[in-house]
C-alpha cells in the first residue's frame, strides 16, 4: 500500500496451486469511514491486482463472505448435505484439467448421496446462469 497524490494504492497477488480455477475473487477493503468491495479476476496460477481508494484502508479481506471455496465447519456439514439431498437437480462442475479422471468419482459421490437428478460437466461448459 502506498500513497499516490490524493489516493491510496493497494497492490497484491492471488496465487493458486495447480489446477488453477478461473474465478472472480471478492475482496473487501475496510476503513473507519466505510468499506469497498471489489472483484479480482483470477485466471491461471497467479493474478496481480491494484485498487485505488481515497481513504487509507485499515484492512483487506479476501473472500469476506466465504463464498468461493472453503472447508466447512463440522456443524455446517449436516445442513449442507441435507440441502444438497433435497435439491430437485444438482450440477457438479469439475476442473477441465482433471475432468476425465474425476468424473467417475463425482458420479459415485452423487450416487452415495442418493441424488436422483444430477449432471457432471467440466468447468469450460459452465455458462452464466446455468
Amino acid at each position: 500500500m502506498k500513497k499516490q497524490q490524493a489516493s491510496w494504492i493497494i497492490t497484491g497477488s492471488i496465487v493458486q496451486k495447480e489446477p488453477p480455477y478461473d474465478l472472480d475473487l471478492p475482496i473487501r477493503m475496510s476503513a473507519p469511514s466505510g468499506r469497498r468491495d471489489s472483484k479480482i479476476p483470477v485466471r491461471g496460477t497467479e493474478a496481480t491486482f491494484q485498487v485505488s481508494l481515497q481513504v487509507r484502508p485499515s484492512r483487506l479481506v479476501v473472500d469476506p463472505e466465504c463464498d468461493v471455496m472453503r472447508i466447512l465447519y463440522p456443524s455446517e456439514i449436516p445442513p449442507s448435505v441435507n440441502s444438497l439431498k433435497g435439491s430437485s437437480s444438482v450440477l457438479v462442475v469439475l476442473p477441465k484439467a482433471s475432468f476425465s479422471k474425476r468424473k467417475q468419482v463425482a458420479g459415485f459421490l452423487a450416487g452415495s448421496l442418493s441424488l436422483k437428478k444430477f449432471r457432471i460437466i467440466p468447468e469450460d461448459e459452465l455458462k452464466a446462469g446455468t
